[in-house]
């Protein structure tokens, strides 16, 4: 059987014996889901199925005490091995464990304080949990039924009882026992009574002079009451002690604990050949499709400057809010998110909302206004992912409106001071996004790195900055790249790899300025028309330059006329002289160099 299978359907048979169950990390033992309320109440079927298939290789816990009508005697040491020995068991349900065995028996009725290390015993009672086959230990060894459930469940024998029912002072008081010694005691008991009255307020967490309030009420019911100096002293006694335990457990773990713990989780990680033939991936669930935005991960948007960025991401953005439409007429969006968070560092406002009107009107998407609501825009306003400060902030912010899409526009505005360059930018970045919000995607734009002579040879993966470690953690790659240096920067292939899809083909676009959408280009990009011609660079003299023009001006003018960079521009220059269509004069004298003339 399938383990996660095996896990969801060991849970189940659980809670139809009418047991609580819920989910735990298998390493750490802290519940995956808050498990107060399940003390009370049964959570159903599909509950179980919602948080096994969330959390697939969670651990079973069992809530123990009344909710479930079973305490769980847990006895793993010497001491308590050979305790029960000689006291003898009874034969019910046992768990196998690593180092013992946990034996489960009726609730008794009345309220089981649960209970650590007496007579070398643990006991789980209201308000504790065991944890139930076939859960791992971290050591990767699971929990075996010695006797299974389907036996008969016992009744606690009477030393167990006896154990149960012996208080110790300063432990926590159940409610009905506290409600009979609030009436007061008399004397011979009062100072018992105070130490565990005392332990019982501290270890709710009040603050040592609401202790002494309370605790002065009931001295006044005692016959005689004891010295107020006394119940003073005790409180003060108790937290400091309360204090010191604190601090023991906040001290950092030795080197050797850190390295067995490091053991233990690497051990619950392995499957081996058997579990992974087995086991049954789910099915990858996208925004859009083929895996270009994943619902959960993090996605690179790279291209150099001036290419599209901001523009294909705020399409993308409105798309997904209007859903059931394509996105650049190749990948299909069926479903919209809940919420997209766009938090720009480098464009102004004015700029995103003209950018924003445009593509709605251009697109003809007809918003509604529950649509419009789904994209929310945020500046960075000096929030990053570099300071302790800013991180708990934007943790906070995320919280708060928890989007399904979060677009960071873009990524260098977020990482003062990290160098984009380098991987360990990268790999301290991944593990913040995944502190912040894990279920949800990111998607993060960014430049490529400076130009090199042989650019239009690379791979346009290997362009993107610190693309290693950037990009191959990601599931999602999209990069904006020109075609030659001989068209337009306005045309634009737009390629993709994605981990979680089939391979895409790469997309032709042209930029369109009027409407700051990139629209696509049908039809092969070979017979794409040149922006310009020599013609045109003859033309463009004649007009502005009728008396001549340097080579410097002219090239200045036509890069912003026509879109093209200095090299192409130059080269349109040469064209144009070797047909005939410009004369080029050389002057000399105080202003040497050579000059154009349109003919």
């Amino acid at each position: 059987m399938n383990r996660t299978n095996e896990l969801l359907e060991a849970a189940l048979s659980y809670q139809k014996r009418g047991w609580s169950v819920f989910p735990i990390n298998s390493r750490t033992r802290a519940g995956l889901v808050e498990w107060k309320p399940y003390q009370e109440t049964l959570a159903d079927e599909t509950q179980i199925k919602q948080w096994w298939k969330k959390y697939p290789y969670a651990a079973i816990a069992l809530a123990t005490g009344k909710i479930s009508n079973l305490i769980v005697l847990d006895v793993d040491i010497e001491e308590g091995k050979k305790y029960i020995k000689d006291k003898g068991i009874p034969p019910t349900p046992c768990v196998k464990t690593k180092r013992g065995e946990h034996y489960y028996f009726k609730h008794p009725g009345f309220y089981v304080q649960s209970f650590v290390r007496r007579k070398g015993l643990d006991l789980r009672g209201d308000g504790g949990y065991a944890v139930l086959p076939p859960s791992k230990h971290p050591s990767g060894i699971r929990y075996e039924w010695m006797v299974p459930p389907e036996e008969e469940i016992m009744d606690p024998p009477d030393w167990l009882l006896e154990l149960i029912t012996k208080k110790e002072p300063g432990k926590k008081l159940p409610e009905t026992e506290l409600s009979k010694l609030l009436d007061g005691v008399i004397r011979g008991k009062r100072h018992d009574t105070a130490t565990r009255l005392a332990g019982h307020y501290i270890g709710k967490g009040l603050a040592n002079n609401e202790v002494i309030k309370l605790l002065k009420l009931w001295n006044d019911k005692n016959k005689p009451p004891l010295p107020e100096s006394e119940l003073t002293r005790m409180v003060g006694d108790f937290s400091l002690a309360r204090e010191k335990k604190e601090k023991e457990k906040k001290k950092p773990i030795s080197y050797q604990e850190g390295v067995e713990q490091g053991i233990q989780e690497a051990l619950e990680s392995v499957i081996d050949g058997q579990e992974l033939k087995e086991k049954k991936f789910e099915p990858g669930q996208f925004w859009v499709s083929d895996g270009l935005i994943p619902k959960k991960g993090v996605g690179v948007l790279a291209s150099y400057k001036g290419r599209g960025k901001t523009s294909l991401a705020l399409m993308a953005a409105l798309q997904l809010s209007k859903g059931n439409c394509k996105f650049l007429n190749t990948f299909e969006i069926k479903e919209s998110p809940q919420k997209i968070l766009y938090w720009y560092g480098e464009n102004q406002p004015e700029e995103i909302q003209a950018i924003r009107n445009l593509q709605e009107e251009s697109i003809n998407l007809n918003l509604t206004k529950a649509q419009r609501r789904i994209l929310s825009l945020m500046p960075r306003e000096k929030l990053d992912f570099v300071r302790k400060k800013q991180i708990d902030i934007v943790k906070g912010t995320i919280k708060e409106l928890n989007p399904d899409i979060i677009i960071i526009d873009t990524l260098g505005w977020f990482l003062p001071g990290k160098k984009l360059n380098d991987s360990q930018t990268y790999f301290y970045l991944y593990d913040v996004l995944k502190e912040i919000k894990e279920d949800c995607f990111w998607l993060l734009i960014t430049h490529n790195r400076k130009r090199s002579r042989d650019d239009i040879a690379d791979e346009p993966v290997h362009k993107i900055a610190g693309s290693g470690a950037l990009s191959n953690n990601a599931v999602s790659v999209i990069m904006i790249d020109r075609f030659t240096d001989k068209r337009s920067i306005l045309y634009s292939k737009i390629s993709f790899i994605l981990t979680r899809g089939k391979p895409v083909e790469p997309v032709n676009t042209f930029f369109n300025e009027q409407t700051r959408c990139l629209d696509v280009l049908a039809g092969e990009t070979g017979k794409m028309p040149a922006v310009a011609s020599p013609e045109d660079i003859r033309d463009l003299i004649k007009t502005a330059y009728p008396k001549g023009v340097f080579p410097k001006d002219i090239i200045s003018l036509a890069m912003k006329v026509y879109k093209l960079n200095e090299k192409t521009i130059y080269n349109l220059l040469r064209k144009a002289k070797d047909k005939g269509l410009i004369s080029q004069e050389i002057i000399k004298g105080k202003t040497k160099g050579n000059k154009y003339h349109a003919l």
